[in-house]
């Protein structure tokens, strides 16, 4: 069997085992049912409504594309397509970070001891949940505002800019629900579920190689 084949088994067996559409580690599981429940659908919620906005601007540009081929044109896409990108991009944010997908920076944790890296975290987290919570207030400022105010897109789409914006709100506010909890989580002593990928895949890559017959 070759050496790439022996490497992917571990993360075969994760992905089967592990990541199901409600991830959840024994420290999470301790969670009253109900709200552990409702705190993964929201999760699952933004990230399928993230997912579903993907479609709709691969839907739009194939629209776009096809009305050209027809001598057409298709008047507000590009509008269209920027907003659903802002959308894409935030609605995700809670349930790839849950999933480990964000990018961080565990080159330094690995190296740390149990207690040292739960201190690290905890201060990692409550920093980002802030920052989270700031960006939800502001966001939800911003439309606030552009609804009292009336405020009207600019181009050939016009629509109130509360609509495309609120997506963006929901997004951050989910995300920083999520890093709430599992601010919680870690500081309560458990294990927070993005911890399953980053050490499973720590432990796959500091993994010797299997040696192979000449």
């Amino acid at each position: 069997m070759r050496p790439d084949t022996l490497l992917l088994r571990p993360m075969e067996t994760l992905v089967t085992q592990n990541f199901s559409l409600t991830l959840r580690t024994p420290s999470e599981q301790a969670t009253p049912r109900g709200l552990r429940r409702a705190l993964d659908l929201l999760y699952l919620a933004s990230a399928v409504l993230g997912g579903l906005t993907l479609v709709f601007i691969c839907g739009t540009m194939l629209l776009q594309v096809g009305a050209r081929l027809i001598g057409k044109i298709a008047g507000g896409t590009d509008e269209i397509t920027a907003y659903a990108c802002a959308a894409a991009a935030f609605l995700p944010l809670a349930h790839t970070f849950r999933y480990g997908d964000k990018v961080r920076l565990t080159l330094v944790l690995h190296r740390l001891g149990d207690k040292s890296r739960r201190r690290v975290e905890l201060f990692a987290l409550a920093m980002t949940a802030a920052f989270a919570a700031y960006g939800t207030f502001h966001f939800g400022k911003m439309v606030y505002e552009s609804w009292l105010f009336g405020d009207m897109s600019q181009g050939l789409l016009v629509i109130p800019m509360w609509i495309p914006q609120l997506p963006l709100v929901f997004g951050i506010a989910v995300f920083a629900i999520s890093l709430l909890d599992a601010l919680v989580v870690t500081a309560c002593g458990g294990l927070p579920s993005y911890r399953i990928s980053d050490d499973v895949l720590h432990d796959i890559d500091t993994r010797p190689a299997p040696e192979t017959a000449p």
